[in-house]
């Protein structure tokens, strides 16, 4: 079976995963490249057997390119991106029976009618999203697995951002907060725009993502939200970063930030010293508990949450886990 794989976005995670599957698959001559992505070019075909593929400016609109596609071959759309206007495509991949990987919240937090389709997708895992919630960490295989068992899910509670684990962590130790936020960045723990880690509202999407799998179809407004740090907005990225010298987080320690859900309501925010104490991990490592029928008193799972190339193992896990799949169904 011939696998065209197709990526967007060449930021962090997108060429982490491109270059974990050239070395990882060199070998699969059936699995390939065919196109790579970026916000304004593209490149395709020999140019992406390199390690640093050149891009043309000819890109095409990927909506209306992907109707071109051979329909003999199996393409799998891997969205590496943190944009807003991807729905569109992976909504068409979708409906033209090809397969979708996707490490971006954004699309998945779109008002719930315009999303169901994506949600039911994902429940038949014809769009598999691991890399959203627990970057590397397989808090949805979990989720999944224990729907597919009938295992009715309470609540999860837990620490699910790996940069602001990261963060809390080093700021109970003592550490500067400056100095953490410009670290994080470096080691590529947070979103391309740290705003997006530190204001809370990546950790508000994966509550959303996570309450909607579990049947409970809320929207950002349902959520009882608390932010992490208030963020300037209205300046780069860079601007923003020179900011935060000699700025505090403005909070007695120690700290923990993360989710509480269930079916009666989503909190995200910081926990109660209480709470904190056991759910403080170290490092980057997420921790997330799953209280169910069985499970008691919860079902543990913990490591780490952020970076670019745990990130991108878990799209190449997913891209794998779709190739077996469809290769059963085929055959």
């Amino acid at each position: 079976m011939n696998v065209a794989l197709h990526l967007f976005g060449f930021g962090q995670v997108g060429e982490s995963f491109f270059h974990m599957v050239q070395d990882r698959l060199a070998n699969y001559s059936q699995i390939r490249f065919q196109t790579v992505f970026r916000s304004r070019s593209w490149s395709r075909g020999s140019c992406l057997e390199k390690k640093n593929p050149e891009f043309a400016k000819d890109r095409p609109d990927p909506v209306e390119w992907i109707e071109s596609l051979n329909q003999r071959e199996l393409h799998i759309f891997i969205d590496a991106t943190a944009e807003t206007g991807m729905l569109d495509l992976i909504q068409r991949a979708l409906e033209l029976n090809h397969v979708v990987i996707s490490a971006n919240k954004k699309p998945l937090c779109e008002p719930y009618e315009k999303v169901t389709k994506l949600y039911d997708s994902i429940l038949k895992q014809r769009m598999r999203i691991e890399s959203t919630v627990g970057a590397g960490l397989p808090v949805l295989h979990q989720l999944l697995t224990l729907h597919e068992l009938g295992e009715k899910i309470h609540s999860i509670q837990g620490v699910v951002s790996g940069t602001l684990a990261y963060l809390c962590s080093g700021l109970n130790q003592g550490n500067d907060f400056s100095s953490l936020v410009k670290t994080a960045h470096k080691l590529g723990y947070t979103e391309p725009d740290p705003r997006e880690d530190l204001g809370g509202d990546d950790v508000l999407r994966k509550g959303l993502i996570l309450s909607r799998l579990l049947g409970w179809s809320r929207e950002k407004s349902d959520v009882e939200f608390e932010p992490f740090f208030s963020c300037e907005q209205g300046v780069s990225v860079h601007e923003f970063m020179d900011s935060l010298n000699g700025r505090s987080i403005g909070l007695d320690l120690p700290i923990c930030y993360g989710l509480n859900l269930s079916k009666e309501g989503c909190k995200v925010g910081f926990f109660s010293p209480e709470q904190s104490s056991f759910l403080r991990g170290s490092g980057e490592n997420n921790r997330v508990l799953f209280f169910t029928d069985i499970y008691k008193p919860y079902l543990l799972l913990e490591g780490p949450g952020a970076g670019r190339e745990i990130t991108a193992l878990g799209l190449f896990h997913d891209m794998l886990s779709a190739i077996q799949s469809m290769g059963k169904e085929r055959n």
